[in-house]
Protein backbone atom coordinates (compact mmCIF):
# COMPACT_ATOMS: atom_id res chain seq x y z
CA UNK A 1 0.00 0.00 0.00
CA UNK A 2 1.29 3.34 -0.99
CA UNK A 3 0.29 6.40 0.17
CA UNK A 4 -3.16 7.81 -2.32
CA UNK A 5 -2.51 11.39 -4.27
CA UNK A 6 -5.31 13.93 -5.08
CA UNK A 7 -5.43 14.07 -8.77
CA UNK A 8 -3.54 10.41 -9.52
CA UNK A 9 -6.11 7.74 -10.01
CA UNK A 10 -5.66 4.85 -7.29
CA UNK A 11 -7.02 1.15 -8.36
CA UNK A 12 -8.94 -1.40 -6.68
CA UNK A 13 -8.01 -4.93 -7.24
CA UNK A 14 -9.26 -8.40 -6.23
CA UNK A 15 -6.59 -11.54 -5.70
CA UNK A 16 -8.28 -14.59 -5.37
CA UNK A 17 -6.63 -18.18 -4.11
CA UNK A 18 -7.13 -20.85 -6.18
CA UNK A 19 -10.01 -22.39 -4.52
CA UNK A 20 -12.08 -18.97 -4.81
CA UNK A 21 -14.92 -18.89 -7.75
CA UNK A 22 -16.29 -15.19 -8.66
CA UNK A 23 -19.71 -15.02 -9.68
CA UNK A 24 -20.31 -12.30 -12.64
CA UNK A 25 -18.43 -9.38 -13.54
CA UNK A 26 -17.10 -7.79 -10.49
CA UNK A 27 -18.30 -3.97 -9.80
CA UNK A 28 -16.98 -1.81 -7.52
CA UNK A 29 -17.45 1.16 -4.91
CA UNK A 30 -15.44 4.05 -3.42
CA UNK A 31 -16.65 5.81 -0.44
CA UNK A 32 -15.41 8.17 1.18
CA UNK A 33 -16.17 8.82 5.44
CA UNK A 34 -15.34 10.74 8.68
CA UNK A 35 -13.01 9.10 10.93
CA UNK A 36 -15.76 8.00 13.33
CA UNK A 37 -17.85 6.84 10.43
CA UNK A 38 -20.10 9.43 11.15
CA UNK A 39 -21.93 11.94 9.07
CA UNK A 40 -21.50 12.22 5.09
CA UNK A 41 -20.41 8.44 3.74
CA UNK A 42 -21.05 9.23 0.62
CA UNK A 43 -20.82 6.63 -2.65
CA UNK A 44 -18.18 8.69 -5.27
CA UNK A 45 -17.35 6.48 -7.98
CA UNK A 46 -18.42 3.05 -9.03
CA UNK A 47 -15.26 2.22 -11.74
CA UNK A 48 -12.34 0.36 -10.65
CA UNK A 49 -10.48 3.13 -10.43
CA UNK A 50 -10.67 6.85 -8.05
CA UNK A 51 -9.08 9.56 -8.34
CA UNK A 52 -8.90 11.05 -4.86
CA UNK A 53 -9.47 15.22 -4.27
CA UNK A 54 -8.56 17.71 -1.45
CA UNK A 55 -12.04 17.45 -0.23
CA UNK A 56 -10.80 13.64 0.87
CA UNK A 57 -8.10 15.24 3.32
CA UNK A 58 -9.09 13.94 6.71
CA UNK A 59 -10.83 11.03 5.72
CA UNK A 60 -11.10 7.28 4.63
CA UNK A 61 -11.00 6.14 1.17
CA UNK A 62 -13.26 2.92 1.34
CA UNK A 63 -12.97 0.60 -1.56
CA UNK A 64 -15.73 -2.57 -2.09
CA UNK A 65 -16.02 -5.34 -4.81
CA UNK A 66 -18.52 -7.10 -5.04
CA UNK A 67 -19.82 -10.06 -7.51
CA UNK A 68 -23.60 -11.34 -7.95
CA UNK A 69 -23.13 -12.43 -4.32
CA UNK A 70 -22.20 -10.20 -2.89
CA UNK A 71 -19.22 -8.23 -1.19
CA UNK A 72 -16.28 -9.95 -2.04
CA UNK A 73 -13.25 -7.82 -0.72
CA UNK A 74 -12.11 -4.27 0.16
CA UNK A 75 -9.84 -2.13 1.78
CA UNK A 76 -9.63 1.37 3.21
CA UNK A 77 -6.99 4.23 3.85
CA UNK A 78 -6.33 6.93 5.88
CA UNK A 79 -6.09 10.12 3.57
CA UNK A 80 -4.04 12.92 5.15
CA UNK A 81 -1.85 15.89 3.89
CA UNK A 82 0.75 14.64 6.53
CA UNK A 83 2.58 11.31 6.76
CA UNK A 84 0.17 8.33 8.47
CA UNK A 85 1.75 5.58 10.47
CA UNK A 86 -0.32 2.29 11.02
CA UNK A 87 0.14 0.54 13.76
CA UNK A 88 -1.47 -3.12 13.54
CA UNK A 89 -1.05 -4.66 17.06
CA UNK A 90 -0.94 -8.64 16.97
CA UNK A 91 -4.04 -10.17 18.29
CA UNK A 92 -5.49 -6.84 17.87
CA UNK A 93 -4.31 -5.94 21.57
CA UNK A 94 -4.39 -2.35 22.62
CA UNK A 95 -1.00 -1.29 24.66
CA UNK A 96 -3.01 0.24 27.64
CA UNK A 97 -0.18 0.20 30.58
CA UNK A 98 3.36 1.45 31.18
CA UNK A 99 5.57 -0.81 29.81
CA UNK A 100 2.91 -3.34 28.55
CA UNK A 101 4.83 -4.17 25.47
CA UNK A 102 3.27 -5.63 22.41
CA UNK A 103 4.62 -6.42 18.81
CA UNK A 104 2.84 -4.98 15.88
CA UNK A 105 3.17 -4.85 11.71
CA UNK A 106 3.92 -0.93 11.08
CA UNK A 107 4.22 0.79 8.12
CA UNK A 108 4.88 4.19 7.93
CA UNK A 109 3.68 6.00 4.65
CA UNK A 110 5.22 9.45 2.97
CA UNK A 111 3.45 12.58 1.94
CA UNK A 112 3.79 15.01 -1.03
CA UNK A 113 7.74 15.92 0.80
CA UNK A 114 8.43 12.53 2.43
CA UNK A 115 8.41 8.74 0.75
CA UNK A 116 7.21 5.71 2.29
CA UNK A 117 9.21 5.36 5.28
CA UNK A 118 8.65 1.96 7.00
CA UNK A 119 7.46 -1.38 6.44
CA UNK A 120 8.00 -3.91 8.70
CA UNK A 121 7.89 -5.15 12.44
CA UNK A 122 8.57 -3.44 15.91
CA UNK A 123 7.36 -3.58 19.39
CA UNK A 124 5.12 -1.13 21.07
CA UNK A 125 4.61 0.25 24.53
CA UNK A 126 3.09 2.92 26.03
CA UNK A 127 5.23 5.57 27.36
CA UNK A 128 5.22 8.14 29.86
CA UNK A 129 4.51 9.08 33.48
CA UNK A 130 1.25 11.37 34.29
CA UNK A 131 0.78 11.00 30.39
CA UNK A 132 0.40 7.06 30.46
CA UNK A 133 -2.59 7.67 32.22
CA UNK A 134 -4.72 9.70 30.19
CA UNK A 135 -7.00 8.77 27.12
CA UNK A 136 -5.11 9.45 24.40
CA UNK A 137 -1.44 7.68 24.91
CA UNK A 138 2.18 8.37 24.09
CA UNK A 139 3.83 4.77 22.80
CA UNK A 140 7.65 4.28 22.65
CA UNK A 141 8.05 2.17 19.08
CA UNK A 142 11.44 -0.42 19.22
CA UNK A 143 12.04 -1.09 15.54
CA UNK A 144 12.77 -4.62 14.12
CA UNK A 145 15.16 -3.02 11.48
CA UNK A 146 16.89 0.45 11.66
CA UNK A 147 15.49 3.74 9.87
CA UNK A 148 16.40 7.15 9.69
CA UNK A 149 13.00 7.92 9.34
CA UNK A 150 11.76 11.26 7.71
CA UNK A 151 15.42 11.71 7.70
CA UNK A 152 15.53 13.18 11.35
CA UNK A 153 19.11 11.15 12.04
CA UNK A 154 20.71 12.82 9.55
CA UNK A 155 21.73 9.83 7.53
CA UNK A 156 21.82 7.39 10.88
CA UNK A 157 20.22 5.14 11.38
CA UNK A 158 18.37 4.07 14.94
CA UNK A 159 15.66 1.50 16.29
CA UNK A 160 14.36 3.71 18.74
CA UNK A 161 11.52 6.40 18.01
CA UNK A 162 8.73 7.59 20.05
CA UNK A 163 4.88 8.80 19.23
CA UNK A 164 4.04 11.84 21.33
CA UNK A 165 0.10 12.21 21.70
CA UNK A 166 0.12 16.07 22.77
CA UNK A 167 -2.85 15.33 24.63
CA UNK A 168 -2.57 18.17 26.44
CA UNK A 169 -1.97 20.19 23.70
CA UNK A 170 -4.84 22.04 21.83
CA UNK A 171 -2.24 23.48 19.33
CA UNK A 172 -0.15 20.35 18.97
CA UNK A 173 2.75 21.82 18.76
CA UNK A 174 4.54 23.10 22.30
CA UNK A 175 6.87 20.10 22.01
CA UNK A 176 7.79 20.25 18.54
CA UNK A 177 8.12 24.50 18.84
CA UNK A 178 10.22 24.42 21.66
CA UNK A 179 12.74 21.73 20.62
CA UNK A 180 13.62 23.06 17.49
CA UNK A 181 14.14 26.69 19.13
CA UNK A 182 16.33 24.99 21.44
CA UNK A 183 18.85 23.79 18.31
CA UNK A 184 19.15 27.90 18.08
CA UNK A 185 21.13 27.69 21.42
CA UNK A 186 23.16 25.18 20.17
CA UNK A 187 21.90 22.53 21.96
CA UNK A 188 21.87 18.71 21.55
CA UNK A 189 17.65 18.55 20.70
CA UNK A 190 15.50 15.96 19.15
CA UNK A 191 13.98 16.42 15.80
CA UNK A 192 10.75 14.96 14.90
CA UNK A 193 7.61 15.55 12.45
CA UNK A 194 3.71 15.02 12.63
CA UNK A 195 2.43 12.14 11.72
CA UNK A 196 -1.42 11.00 11.74
CA UNK A 197 -1.67 7.33 13.04
CA UNK A 198 -4.21 4.78 12.61
CA UNK A 199 -3.97 1.81 15.32
CA UNK A 200 -5.63 -1.85 14.55
CA UNK A 201 -7.56 0.33 12.19
CA UNK A 202 -8.93 3.18 13.66
CA UNK A 203 -7.86 6.66 13.40
CA UNK A 204 -6.05 8.16 16.53
CA UNK A 205 -5.46 11.54 15.42
CA UNK A 206 -1.91 13.17 15.08
CA UNK A 207 1.00 12.78 17.12
CA UNK A 208 4.66 13.87 17.08
CA UNK A 209 6.91 11.59 16.04
CA UNK A 210 9.78 12.49 17.59
CA UNK A 211 13.56 11.01 18.15
CA UNK A 212 13.50 8.83 21.79
CA UNK A 213 16.47 10.63 23.68
CA UNK A 214 19.32 8.37 24.33
CA UNK A 215 22.99 7.76 23.91
CA UNK A 216 23.79 7.84 19.70
CA UNK A 217 25.59 9.23 16.98
CA UNK A 218 22.33 11.10 16.08
CA UNK A 219 20.98 11.59 19.69
CA UNK A 220 23.40 12.39 22.64
CA UNK A 221 26.92 11.42 21.58
CA UNK A 222 28.78 10.22 24.40
CA UNK A 223 30.81 7.31 25.03
CA UNK A 224 28.38 4.02 25.24
CA UNK A 225 28.73 1.77 28.02
CA UNK A 226 26.19 -0.15 27.41
CA UNK A 227 27.65 -1.14 23.82
CA UNK A 228 31.13 -1.27 25.52
CA UNK A 229 30.21 -4.12 27.78
CA UNK A 230 29.07 -6.16 24.68
CA UNK A 231 32.42 -5.46 22.76
CA UNK A 232 34.00 -7.19 25.32
CA UNK A 233 31.97 -9.70 25.59
CA UNK A 234 29.34 -9.10 28.28
CA UNK A 235 26.30 -7.71 28.93
CA UNK A 236 24.42 -3.92 29.09
CA UNK A 237 23.18 -4.84 32.12
CA UNK A 238 26.27 -5.53 34.25
CA UNK A 239 29.39 -3.08 34.13
CA UNK A 240 30.94 -4.57 37.43
CA UNK A 241 33.94 -5.70 35.02
CA UNK A 242 34.90 -1.97 34.71
CA UNK A 243 37.38 -0.69 37.20
CA UNK A 244 36.45 2.95 38.05
CA UNK A 245 40.13 3.43 39.77
CA UNK A 246 41.45 2.60 36.71
CA UNK A 247 39.72 3.50 33.88
CA UNK A 248 38.35 6.52 32.65
CA UNK A 249 34.78 6.93 34.20
CA UNK A 250 34.72 10.80 33.74
CA UNK A 251 31.79 10.34 31.43
CA UNK A 252 29.73 8.64 29.20
CA UNK A 253 26.42 9.53 31.43
CA UNK A 254 23.07 10.73 29.98
CA UNK A 255 21.56 12.28 33.00
CA UNK A 256 17.56 13.16 33.83
CA UNK A 257 16.63 15.25 36.86
CA UNK A 258 13.27 14.71 38.38
CA UNK A 259 11.85 14.14 41.53
CA UNK A 260 9.52 10.83 39.85
CA UNK A 261 13.18 8.84 40.89
CA UNK A 262 11.78 5.97 38.80
CA UNK A 263 14.96 4.95 37.08
CA UNK A 264 16.98 1.79 38.39
CA UNK A 265 20.80 4.15 39.24
CA UNK A 266 19.66 7.05 40.91
CA UNK A 267 21.18 9.21 43.49
CA UNK A 268 20.31 12.75 45.59
CA UNK A 269 22.82 15.55 45.42
CA UNK A 270 21.98 17.96 48.05
CA UNK A 271 23.85 21.30 49.02
CA UNK A 272 23.07 24.12 50.66
CA UNK A 273 19.72 24.83 49.86
CA UNK A 274 19.13 22.47 47.25
CA UNK A 275 18.05 18.90 46.66
CA UNK A 276 18.39 17.48 43.39
CA UNK A 277 16.93 13.74 42.75
CA UNK A 278 19.44 12.61 39.79
CA UNK A 279 18.94 9.42 37.39
CA UNK A 280 20.86 7.52 34.99
CA UNK A 281 19.44 7.16 31.83
CA UNK A 282 22.43 5.56 30.41
CA UNK A 283 24.19 3.71 31.53
CA UNK A 284 20.51 2.41 32.97
CA UNK A 285 22.25 0.07 34.95
CA UNK A 286 25.17 1.67 35.95
CA UNK A 287 23.56 0.65 39.77
CA UNK A 288 25.67 -2.61 39.14
CA UNK A 289 29.33 -0.96 39.34
CA UNK A 290 28.97 1.28 42.67
CA UNK A 291 32.24 3.18 42.19
CA UNK A 292 30.86 4.14 38.62
CA UNK A 293 27.81 5.47 40.92
CA UNK A 294 30.02 7.05 43.11
CA UNK A 295 31.86 8.87 40.15
CA UNK A 296 28.89 10.37 38.51
CA UNK A 297 27.48 11.47 42.17
CA UNK A 298 30.81 13.35 42.64
CA UNK A 299 30.27 14.89 39.05
CA UNK A 300 26.93 16.58 39.91
CA UNK A 301 28.11 17.73 43.69
CA UNK A 302 31.06 19.32 42.84
CA UNK A 303 29.16 21.52 40.24
CA UNK A 304 25.86 22.07 42.75
CA UNK A 305 28.35 22.65 45.75
CA UNK A 306 29.98 25.76 42.58
CA UNK A 307 26.65 26.76 41.64
CA UNK A 308 25.45 27.50 45.60
CA UNK A 309 28.71 29.43 46.77
CA UNK A 310 28.76 32.71 46.89
CA UNK A 311 31.52 32.99 44.80
CA UNK A 312 31.07 30.29 42.37
CA UNK A 313 34.13 27.97 43.36
CA UNK A 314 33.46 24.99 45.44
CA UNK A 315 35.41 23.83 48.15
CA UNK A 316 38.14 22.26 45.58
CA UNK A 317 39.00 25.93 44.12
CA UNK A 318 36.86 25.05 40.86
CA UNK A 319 34.13 27.85 39.30
CA UNK A 320 30.89 26.34 37.97
CA UNK A 321 31.86 27.18 34.34
CA UNK A 322 34.93 24.76 34.78
CA UNK A 323 32.64 21.89 35.78
CA UNK A 324 29.79 22.63 33.32
CA UNK A 325 29.62 24.23 29.46
CA UNK A 326 27.82 27.91 30.05
CA UNK A 327 26.03 28.05 26.91
CA UNK A 328 24.19 24.77 27.08
CA UNK A 329 23.51 25.81 30.38
CA UNK A 330 22.28 29.32 29.40
CA UNK A 331 20.28 27.82 26.55
CA UNK A 332 18.62 25.27 28.29
CA UNK A 333 17.11 27.09 31.36
CA UNK A 334 16.31 30.71 28.72
CA UNK A 335 14.32 27.89 26.33
CA UNK A 336 12.62 26.74 29.66
CA UNK A 337 11.83 30.11 30.38
CA UNK A 338 10.65 31.29 27.23
CA UNK A 339 8.25 28.83 26.38
CA UNK A 340 7.11 28.66 30.31
CA UNK A 341 7.59 25.38 31.27
CA UNK A 342 6.09 24.62 34.19
CA UNK A 343 7.75 20.96 34.32
CA UNK A 344 11.32 22.50 34.70
CA UNK A 345 11.11 23.07 38.02
CA UNK A 346 11.17 19.40 39.43
CA UNK A 347 11.26 16.85 36.39
CA UNK A 348 12.00 16.28 32.54
CA UNK A 349 15.72 18.11 33.03
CA UNK A 350 18.08 16.20 30.83
CA UNK A 351 22.15 16.87 30.82
CA UNK A 352 24.54 14.32 29.18
CA UNK A 353 28.55 13.94 29.65
CA UNK A 354 31.47 12.71 27.88
CA UNK A 355 34.52 11.50 28.88
CA UNK A 356 37.32 14.18 29.86
CA UNK A 357 34.50 17.05 28.94
CA UNK A 358 32.12 19.35 31.20
CA UNK A 359 28.74 18.42 32.00
CA UNK A 360 26.41 19.98 28.56
CA UNK A 361 22.55 20.57 29.31
CA UNK A 362 19.83 18.72 26.78
CA UNK A 363 18.03 17.84 25.54
CA UNK A 364 15.03 20.08 26.39
CA UNK A 365 11.90 17.58 26.98
CA UNK A 366 8.37 17.51 27.68
CA UNK A 367 6.85 20.78 27.37
CA UNK A 368 3.09 19.61 27.94
CA UNK A 369 2.64 22.23 30.70
CA UNK A 370 4.54 25.19 29.16
CA UNK A 371 3.02 28.00 26.39
CA UNK A 372 0.82 29.17 29.54
CA UNK A 373 -0.88 25.18 29.67
CA UNK A 374 -4.50 25.60 30.68
CA UNK A 375 -4.12 22.66 32.88
CA UNK A 376 -6.03 23.11 36.17
CA UNK A 377 -5.23 20.64 38.85
CA UNK A 378 -8.20 19.24 40.86
CA UNK A 379 -8.25 19.25 44.48
CA UNK A 380 -7.25 15.93 45.43
CA UNK A 381 -5.63 14.88 42.20
CA UNK A 382 -6.61 14.49 38.36
CA UNK A 383 -7.02 17.67 36.33
CA UNK A 384 -9.81 19.46 34.65
CA UNK A 385 -8.96 19.83 31.03
CA UNK A 386 -10.43 22.36 28.36
CA UNK A 387 -13.19 20.86 25.82
CA UNK A 388 -11.18 22.43 22.88
CA UNK A 389 -8.54 19.34 23.10
CA UNK A 390 -7.56 18.06 20.35
CA UNK A 391 -9.88 14.61 19.23
CA UNK A 392 -10.45 12.16 18.85
CA UNK A 393 -9.10 9.87 21.93
CA UNK A 394 -8.43 6.33 22.11
CA UNK A 395 -11.22 4.24 20.91
CA UNK A 396 -12.08 0.95 22.95
CA UNK A 397 -10.85 -2.07 21.65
Amino acid sequence: MSRPRVGRPIACAVSTNADAVLTGELRYRWRVTRWDGAGTDETVSTEETYVPTAADYGKWIVAEAFDDNGCVGGGRMWFSRLPVAYVDVEEGAWPTAAKEEHDAAVRILGNDEFKDQYDNTASIKVRGNSTAGLPKKPYKLKLAKKADLFGLGGGTKNKHWVLLANYYDESLMRDKLAYDFSAFFGLTYMKSTWVDVVFNGQYNGNYLLCQHIRVGEDRVDVFDWEDEMEERGGVAEDLSSVDAATEDVSGGYLFEMSNEYDELSKFVVTSKTIRVATMLNKPEYLYTNPGMMAAAKAIWQDFWDACTSPDGYNASGRHYSELADVDSLVGFFLTMEIFRNNDASYKSRYAYKDRGEPIRFGPVWDFDWGFGSPIIRKNGGGYDLPLYLNQPFVFAS
